[in-house]
């Protein structure tokens, strides 16, 4: 190309080029014009709201879908984790999957739900200033100008609750939508997560409820940052400048404030950790507003609490059967390592073979339940109830029961194998047969107690009253202790082969003598191989019909014969220290200080048996107050100085004595 036709393209590019701009510059005149129209704005805030509508519904779909399907939720539910079944959809979730997922998947819409209605705020906020920018001033014709351009606004809640005619923002209905925007974008969001961990509480699972938790601290973070641009929406408005004013922002600040310590230090299951730094929140003292709300006494009535709700399972007179209506199992119910402290199952019907293996018991209530060839290896039991509990042929290998009731229990052919019975109560009990091989039982009371051909060898027997009770054809081994030596009290034990069954309504009264007392023979012994029998087939069956077999008169080669007395075994009631009553009462006292006030962890380290270390201060609390139910009564001399020692400083479990507990503990000084 030459240079002459060079110079005229450049000079056409140029001209192009000048036009170009000159047209851009227009177009960007226009958009900027565009930008700023009060048509184009009032049309966006539309399409946002269109948006935020079905957005809006959605969620307040799910908000009270989950709250429904929650609410459904019940202790037995919690105890056999049924699948929470959701409404419409007919589709069964499992329990710990929704409890866990439920609060994640709704904080996710939750925020974008939030993130929407900011953006529609900020629009209104827009159109807000646009309209005072062309219309300015505060005369009639300026504000009915306004007014009458709101009211093509959609008939939005949210958007007629920002930016509304007057008329309608300042009066009653605008109370009314300003209510219903609080309501389902800050109060429902928090109660529902609430109501999660609530209903969730008594299952006591650690991880899922700090998870339920972090969502409600989540949850209120979210509040205090995208509410706030919400409200902004409105300008001038109202509720902008009400939520900036100190009054109002202090009573939100208290209100979330309190929603995050209810959630985090009151709203608490039984042995939490945080139980223990409960002390430090001296003001508001959450230990006693846990008990108020959570810790009522049980009406035997309505078989509930009398508080407005429980962080333990309440399930009184619960039958499995009735509740599942199911084929049976080798286990009739698996609560293996489950969380079960303090847990009411008063009269409850387990079925049989029921496995509660490393299960977590302490402070929980099984008067009277039927445990049937229950496995309770290596369960943690301590201050519990099972008084009047049917657990013939039980297994509590291993097992942790310091100051656990078993009164008038029937635990024939049971076996208490290396297991921590300090302290415990088995007054009155049904214990033929019963193994407590190389059991600890410092401070343990069998007062009255069946304990014919009962197996204490190599048991630890310091400081226990075995008063009146029945120990034909038992079998005791070696001492072992300080110094080789037991320390018994042993008044009026029965040597002769009789048994106590003045208590025992299921035993025929026809072989009851005047005096409640039934003489050895085969037919007492029948009955009792009756009693086992009716356990299912297994090996607790078994080993139980083998251990109780020893009290067979059938059988010749054992001695001594059923009518002949049993002599008090010489290497343990020869060597016994029977001391006089205050002499043992104070030797009993000094277990039961050992017991609940020296620190825990250094005798309680097969808690590492477990997943997790139990909860020593927990453990150590509910010892004392399983004594306090069961056995303090008998302290007789002690009593003083020992509500003296449990309340002194340095005693372990003082920091944990609720009013409660230091009103019953008084009841004993009167």
């Amino acid at each position: 190309m030459t240079s002459g036709r060079w110079r005229a393209y450049h000079l056409a590019r140029a001209a192009h080029r000048r036009v170009a701009g000159g047209n851009d510059a227009n177009d960007t005149t226009k958009l900027a014009k565009s930008a700023d129209n009060l048509d184009a704005i009032r049309k966006s805030v539309e399409d946002a709201t269109s948006v935020s509508a079905g957005l809006w519904l959605s969620y307040l779909f799910v908000l009270f879908y989950f709250a429904v399907a929650a609410g459904a939720v019940t202790h037995t539910d919690l105890l056999l984790m049924n699948p929470v079944k959701l409404p419409f959809l007919n589709i069964e979730l499992p329990l710990l999957a929704f409890f866990f997922l439920t609060p994640l998947l709704f904080l996710v819409l939750y925020a974008y739900t939030m993130v929407h209605f900011v953006l529609l705020a900020k629009k209104a906020l827009r159109f807000h200033n646009r309209l005072y920018d062309q219309f300015p001033g505060d005369d009639d014709r300026s504000i009915s100008i306004r007014d009458g351009l709101r009211r093509q606004l959609p008939s939005n809640i949210f958007v007629q609750f920002l930016a509304g005619p007057s008329d309608v923002r300042n009066a009653g209905f605008g109370r009314l939508l300003e209510l219903i925007a609080w309501t389902t974008l800050v109060l429902g969001p928090v109660t529902l997560l609430l109501l999660l961990q609530i209903q969730f509480l008594p299952y006591h699972d650690g991880l899922i409820t700090w998870t339920q938790r972090c969502a409600v601290m989540a949850d209120l973070l979210i509040i205090w940052w995208l509410w706030p641009k919400i409200l902004a929406g409105s300008g001038d408005l109202r509720g902008w400048s009400s939520w900036t004013t100190w009054a109002n922002a202090s009573i939100a600040l208290v209100a979330s404030g309190a929603t995050f310590l209810f959630s985090w230090t009151v709203a608490t299951f039984p042995g939490e950790w945080q139980e223990a730094p409960l002390k430090w929140f001296a003001l508001i003292e959450p230990v006693r507003i846990n008990a108020a709300i959570f810790n009522g006494e049980v009406n035997d009535i309505t078989r509930r609490r009398n508080s407005w709700l429980s962080n333990t399972l309440i399930l009184p007179g619960f039958s499995l059967y009735e509740a599942r209506r199911s084929e049976s199992k080798e286990h009739s119910i698996d609560l293996r390592g489950r969380h079960l402290e303090g847990a009411i199952f008063r009269e409850a019907n387990f079925g049989e073979k029921a496995d509660f293996t490393g299960a977590y018991l302490q402070g929980a209530s099984l008067t009277s339940a039927r445990l049937l060839g229950a496995s309770l290896d290596k369960a943690l039991l301590h201050g519990a109830s099972l008084e009047g509990a049917r657990l013939q042929g039980a297994s509590f290998k291993d097992a942790w029961l310091q100051g656990v009731s078993l009164e008038v229990a029937h635990i024939e052919g049971a076996t208490f194998l290396r297991a921590d019975l300090q302290g415990a109560s088995l007054d009155m009990a049904f214990a033929q047969g019963t193994w407590f091989r190389g059991t600890q039982l410092e401070g343990a009371s069998f007062w009255f107690s069946n304990l014919q051909g009962a197996s204490f060898e190599n048991a630890v027997l310091i400081a226990v009253d075995f008063e009146n009770s029945y120990l034909w054809r038992s079998q005791w081994g070696e001492p072992r202790g300080p110094d080789g030596l037991h320390t018994l009290r042993a008044d009026g034990v029965h040597w002769s082969p009789i048994a106590n069954y003045m208590l025992a309504s299921d035993y025929g009264n026809e072989m009851l003598s005047s005096t409640g007392y039934l003489p050895w023979s085969d037919d007492s012994y029948g009955l009792l191989r009756k009693e086992i029998e009716s356990i299912p087939e297994g090996d607790h069956r078994t080993w139980a019909l083998k251990r109780i077999s020893q009290l067979d008169c059938r059988d010749t080669s054992l001695t001594p014969l059923c009518n002949q007395a049993t002599s008090p075994p010489p290497k343990v009631f020869v060597s016994i220290v029977e001391p006089r009553e205050d002499a043992f009462y104070l030797a009993f006292a000094d277990e039961v200080v050992r017991l609940v006030c020296n620190d825990p962890r250094k005798r309680e380290f097969r808690a590492m048996r477990m997943d997790h270390v139990s909860p020593f201060e927990f453990n150590a609390i509910n010892t004392l107050r399983g004594l306090i139910s069961y056995r303090f009564n008998r302290f007789f001399s002690e009593r003083s100085k020992l509500v003296s020692r449990f309340q002194q400083p340095d005693c372990w479990v003082s920091k944990l004595l609720t009013d409660n507990d230091k009103a019953k503990l008084k009841e004993f000084l009167r």
